[in-house]
């Protein structure tokens, strides 16, 4: 297996670590079925986009394929810690070296204000609000009933921005945290 794949695999448009919420947009683009696992079939799709970007379409050859072929039944054998034939979240975090989730059980307002607002402005808002939703997602491993960021942002500003500024204060966020962290 190439030792390129992880980390081509693991940056964002950027080039830089992918943060939870690109990670959960991958893994919702890939995991078809909503399984919350890779089966190989999505797994190739995943290894056959990738190989599509690091070649023209026009260049690929058969050698092409049956090697990225390989390399899909090679990730699958060294990232399946459990053996199942499948990818979970957890598995394919690793493959990626998607960022460390910041949610910790247990969670008080001040910690997630710490850990979530980023430019110290006393609210969560936009990219910040779209990390800890992904954290959520994550944490609860993609078994919640809201399967993108998107619709889970969406869910907890609905519920928890009384004031409807779509970002979350301190006090909002202790509805965020009885309602979808600390449960």
């Amino acid at each position: 297996m190439s030792s390129t794949i992880p980390s081509v695999l693991g940056k964002s448009k950027k080039g830089k670590q992918l943060t939870a919420a690109e990670f959960v947009q991958v893994w919702s683009h890939y995991d078809k079925d909503n399984s919350g696992t890779l089966e190989y079939t999505e797994l190739s799709n995943f290894m056959k986009d990738l190989l599509l970007k690091s070649k023209s379409a026009n260049k690929l050859t058969a050698d092409d394929i049956m090697h990225y072929t390989q390399q899909t039944i090679d990730l699958i054998d060294k990232f399946d810690l459990n053996k199942d034939g499948s990818l979970e979240m957890a598995e394919l975090e690793l493959l990626l070296g998607v960022r460390e989730n910041k949610l910790k059980a247990n969670i008080d307002v001040a910690t997630l204000m710490d850990v979530y607002d980023e430019d110290h402005n006393g609210v969560i808002k936009g990219s910040e609000l779209k990390e800890l939703c992904a954290d959520v997602i994550r944490r609860d491993g993609y078994k919640g009933s809201y399967k993108t960021v998107d619709e889970f942002e969406q869910f907890l500003l609905k519920a928890c921005d009384k004031n409807q500024d779509n970002n979350l204060d301190r006090e909002e966020l202790a509805v965020v945290i009885e309602l979808a962290i600390n449960r």
